[in-house]
């Protein structure tokens, strides 16, 4: 019949609707993704990771405590009224839109055997180091022990040459130059 119109294929329609699922599918995940990772997140006992840092700015991402390059445990986190120990590392994120403030206090997040070096540069995270290769050099450090239950430093085993204390948020890590 000459009059008669095809009939249009709804396949166009299928693929569009697949596309706009797929695009809001992947936003949900990647925000879902970056939440995680946020150091605004963290509570304590969560561990931080240290990309990079400046004089005015940090790179810092929450993972989880198990993570090689988990650099730091959280001590104490919040928005208001967080009070550091002198010796702990202090993380400040600003607002960010529709959150506050958040203050993160910071210990390294090592274990006896452990090797960690502390960095003279400002602009260059401390790192966990290889304790084989890095065997005589000054800056690094080899853990004998790190008790939480206490911030007295004569608790420490024999061999240890240094000693660094939290009395706000207790603990105790003992350790001697990796030589």
């Amino acid at each position: 019949m000459p009059g008669e119109q095809p009939r249009k294929s709804n396949a166009s329609r299928i693929v569009m609707a697949g596309v706009v699922v797929a695009v809001v599918i992947l936003g949900i995940v990647l925000y879902v993704m970056n939440r995680k990772s946020d150091p605004a997140t963290a509570k304590v006992g969560d561990c931080v990771k240290v990309n990079s840092v400046s004089s005015d700015n940090a790179d810092v991402v929450k993972v989880d405590c198990t993570d090689p390059n988990a650099l730091y445990k959280v001590t104490a986190a919040g928005s208001t009224d967080v009070t550091c120990d002198p010796n702990e590392s202090q993380y400040t994120q600003g607002p960010k839109k529709g959150t506050a403030t958040t203050t993160l206090c910071l210990q390294p997040n090592v274990a006896a055997g452990d090797c960690f070096r502390l960095s003279t540069d400002p602009n260059t995270p401390d790192a966990k180091v290889d304790c084989a290769t890095t065997k005589g050099d000054s800056s690094v450090y080899k853990i004998l022990a790190f008790d939480h239950g206490t911030s007295d430093d004569s608790k420490c085993p024999g061999g240890t040459k240094q000693s660094l204390t939290f009395t706000t948020h207790p603990g105790v890590i003992c350790a001697k130059a990796n030589g």
